[in-house]
């Protein structure tokens, strides 16, 4: 279990959105901050058609989730979990997420379930949204820090040339 202190997420998307999730579920108060303004659709179909994700370049793609890792999803995020098998068929990418129990450990470790990136944020940012312990920042753009030199070339640079 968490201490209940105040962690700070750097980045709304699927990896900043999981990291919340089971950090509030250890009882940590936990605040995502995310550039993006537009918060997350209600809808899949709404999610692939017209939401915008600029600072994810692979949004538009699918992704294949192993079986070990729904195996964790369903350890850690239950409700997650059950939303992406019940959602998965209809993002036309595959068959139904497969059974867990039903696999051999070979058949385990090449199976995937298909869904849609925005589809699979969509279904995270919206888990975070209801959970009473993660608070979503939305549209904190990153400050520009700039130094008021140029940084020194590492050794190996200045001798051969580089950069």
């Amino acid at each position: 279990m968490g201490d209940g202190r105040g962690i700070v997420v750097l980045g709304g998307s699927a990896g900043g959105l999981l990291t919340a999730l089971v950090l509030a579920n250890g009882g940590n108060e936990v605040t995502v901050l995310e550039r993006d303004a537009e918060p997350a659709p209600a809808d899949g179909d709404e999610a692939w058609d017209s939401w915008q994700r600029r600072g994810v370049p692979q949004f538009r793609q699918p992704h294949g989730l192993p079986v070990r890792f729904m195996d964790v999803l369903d350890a850690e995020l239950p409700d997650v979990a059950a939303a992406v098998r019940s959602i998965a068929p209809s993002t036309s990418l595959g068959a139904a997420a497969p059974d867990p129990d039903s696999l051999t450990d070979r058949e385990r470790g090449f199976s995937i379930t298909l869904i849609r990136r925005p589809t699979l944020e969509m279904l995270l940012a919206n888990a975070a949204d209801d959970h009473p312990g993660i608070e979503v920042r939305r549209g904190c753009a990153r400050p520009r820090i700039r130094a008021g030199r140029r940084p020194p070339r590492p050794p190996a640079q200045r001798r051969w040339g580089g950069g």
